[in-house]
């Protein structure tokens, strides 16, 4: 008869933490090695963390294994969570990122695993587009309207300012030459040439000119929604707790009512013992 498996509750998040607290005071446990003798090595310090951690513990034992398999499950979340915030870093547009709620626990687990969870910092690794770009073009681009919202092509135009430089001629003085009826076909070659170059010469003196550009498409890309995720958790989290505060003033009045009746029954039971 095969035997059966006894389950016990989840560890509570102060008992993570105070598993974690061991595990940090210990380095044989995040050692990488993986020989014999290692092997041999965290087996031991695994029964020294489970009867420390049953010393301090309030709720019930747990065994080596257990406490091994918490944490190699906090070692897969941590994974899993580093590489869901560098996705949402490195990826490119088309969208709010997934919200991804703080967690101690986590952060510490991550600091413990290092470059195994939160994998090596690649400059320049992704293709997203940052923010601050302004792309214009011939069939409408990407252009945040000031209120934090980007649109994405639609019927509204852009007004942009350009420089434009202004052909002005800048007549030399040294250049000038008189050419009279008599004058050689030279000389008004000469001159029909260097009157042709001043007309294309350009100057230094810039003239703004504004322009409209049309935008195609309609679509409009909403904002970043963490923040306002935060913030609503935030108010649902400071409304509950004002729930909970109300709901013990109300008991507390009520037990002030039921000392006031105690008291008075008391004084009635002395007046009729007098008499």
């Amino acid at each position: 008869m095969e035997p059966q498996i006894i389950k016990s509750k989840p560890l509570s998040k102060d008992e993570s933490k105070a598993l974690l607290e061991l595990i940090e005071m210990s380095k044989i446990i995040i050692s990488k090695a993986t020989n014999a003798s290692s092997n041999k090595m965290k087996d031991k310090e695994r029964l020294r963390i489970a009867e420390q951690f049953n010393a301090t513990a309030t709720s019930c034992r747990r065994t080596p294994q257990q406490l091994r398999l918490k944490w190699e499950n906090l070692n897969k979340n941590a994974r899993k969570r580093c590489t869901k915030i560098r996705m949402n870093s490195i990826n490119t547009g088309g969208g709010v990122g997934e919200y991804i709620p703080p967690d101690e626990i986590l952060d510490r687990v991550t600091s413990l695993l290092g470059n195994t969870a939160s994998g090596l910092v690649v400059p320049y690794g992704g293709d997203r587009e940052p923010e601050h770009f302004v792309v214009i073009s011939d069939g409408g681009g990407i252009v945040p309207n000031g209120n934090g919202v980007e649109e994405l092509g639609g019927d509204a135009r852009v007004n942009l300012e350009i420089l434009e430089f202004q052909d002005t001629p800048v007549p030399d003085p040294q250049k000038e030459m008189v050419v009279t009826p008599t004058s050689p076909p030279s000389a008004m070659a000469q001159v029909n040439t260097y009157a042709v170059a001043e007309q294309n010469k350009v100057s230094d003196t810039p003239r703004r000119v504004t322009f409209n550009v049309p935008k195609t498409g309609k679509r409009k890309l909403q904002g970043d929604g963490s923040k306002s995720a935060r913030d609503r958790a935030i108010a649902e989290y400071y409304t509950f707790k004002k729930l909970c505060l109300e709901s013990k003033l109300e008991n507390i009045k009520l037990e002030n009512k039921k000392l006031k009746l105690e008291n008075e029954k008391l004084l009635l039971e002395i007046e009729n013992f007098k008499k």
